[in-house]
Parts: structure tokens; C-alpha cells; sequence
């Protein structure tokens, strides 16, 4: 039981303070009136609001990173603490988009089990890019290590659709995709033309599960997106 807090719907704040039950990781109730429970926290003067939601991370220490040793040295010193920031800030869901396919998926995996504290992480693997494109050649243009694992590069519209097959079979929850040839980067070199074959337009790749697997109902293109979510999360 969280008591006479102030509370912060997501629409407006509610009058007055008020009692919050909590059962088993769900909001039961919030009322005006004094409730009981097992536990009780006194949140006099404080405030109560829904998780917030950071929707773009690039999560991974793109810096550090550069071989077997340092990734594995990021993992186990580093990324513990940086996933327990978002909860000490209030953000309980974010998502990663542009990370090591291997690397951000594992980590998905040990939140929703519970054996790493951390919010709700969504991902999409690492981004796809045409040949030489942005970040493959801006942000890791100078890693070669990095840029194998944080970023897709590829060279025809048949390239592009395998990669997001193989992506979908491993339930990322959406599909990044650039199309720009590069950006504004320290040291980066600008790119006037798009990288990516001339076929394929800007946008998230669709996979929803079907029978027989994710790859068969996997396409490329502008689509809608039913999210993949870890069990147990609460806001």
C-alpha cells in the first residue's frame, strides 16, 4: 500500500492525496479514502505517476566497444548500472534501436526472466543500412569490429529482406531502417546520396508470428508493428 501520495494519472493530477494498492506488481486501486495493506509506504509529499517511456536508445557504449574483451567488459561492469539509472528516473519501458543483435537480445532476455534489474527493453537489433551508409560509415567508421555487430549493412533489396527475416526469427520487436547515406557526425563524412538500393523506400519492416515461424510472414516496407512484450512488467 503506497499512502497519501500525490498522484499523476498520465491525464492529470487526481485532488488531494491519495492510497495506491498495489497486488502482485498491478496498481487494484487508488482512492481518496485511507486504505489497508500487508505493507504500507509512507509517500506523504511525494508523488506517484505511471512509468515513463524512453523510445530511443542507443544503449550500448559505442566508445568502449571495440573488441570480444571490452564488450564483454561493458556487459558485466557497466550495464547493470546503467539499466538501474532508468528505474532510479522513473523510466520503466525503453527501447533500444541500433544495438548488437546478440548483445541487446540477451539482455532482453535476463530482464524478462528477472535476473537482471532493469526496465521493460524493447529492441530492434542492429539498424539496417545500405552498403558504406549511416552508422556503418559515420559513427563506426573508425571500429570495423563494432560496425559488423551494431549495424546491418546491405547491398540489394534480396540482402535486405533476408536480414530482416533472420531478425524477425529472433522476435526483435520492430525493424530499423535508414535510408539516409549519412548524417552530421564528428568526423564523419557526408554522403549526398542514399546508400540503400533504389527499390526499397524508408520505414519499419512488419513481422507478426504465423504458424511455421516468424520468416514467413516477415516483409519489407512501411507496415504496422505488434510489439513483442517480456511478461511480468508493471508500469
Amino acid at each position: 500500500m503506497i499512502s497519501r501520495a500525490h498522484v499523476f494519472d498520465g491525464h492529470r493530477a487526481l485532488d488531494g492525496p491519495h492510497d495506491i494498492a498495489v497486488d502482485g506488481g498491478r496498481i487494484a486501486a487508488v482512492s481518496a479514502e485511507p486504505l489497508r495493506g500487508r505493507r504500507q509506504v509512507d509517500a506523504a509529499g511525494r508523488w506517484v505517476m505511471p512509468g515513463l517511456i524512453d523510445t530511443h536508445i542507443h544503449f550500448y557504449d559505442v566508445s568502449a566497444v571495440s573488441d570480444a574483451d571490452s564488450m564483454r567488459a561493458f556487459e558485466e561492469r557497466e550495464l547493470p548500472g546503467k539499466l538501474g539509472l532508468f528505474l532510479d528516473h522513473g523510466v520503466t519501458t525503453i527501447k533500444s534501436v541500433g544495438d548488437p543483435t546478440d548483445g541487446i537480445l540477451a539482455t532482453r532476455a535476463r530482464l524478462a526472466a528477472g535476473t537482471l534489474r532493469g526496465p521493460r527493453l524493447l529492441a530492434t537489433g542492429c539498424g539496417i543500412t545500405g552498403r558504406d551508409g549511416h552508422p556503418a560509415s559515420t559513427v563506426f567508421g573508425g571500429n570495423p569490429w563494432a560496425r559488423e555487430r551494431f549495424t546491418g549493412e546491405v547491398g540489394s533489396v534480396r540482402q535486405i529482406r533476408e536480414l530482416v527475416h533472420r531478425l524477425a526469427d529472433r522476435e526483435v520487436d520492430a525493424i530499423k531502417l535508414l535510408s539516409e547515406g549519412a548524417c552530421a557526425h564528428s568526423g564523419g563524412v557526408p554522403v549526398a546520396e542514399p546508400r540503400l538500393p533504389g527499390r526499397c523506400r524508408a520505414g519499419t519492416a512488419s513481422h507478426r508470428p504465423a504458424a511455421g515461424g516468424h520468416r514467413g510472414r516477415a516483409r519489407a516496407g512501411p507496415a504496422g508493428h505488434r510489439p513483442h512484450h517480456p511478461a511480468g512488467r508493471g508500469a
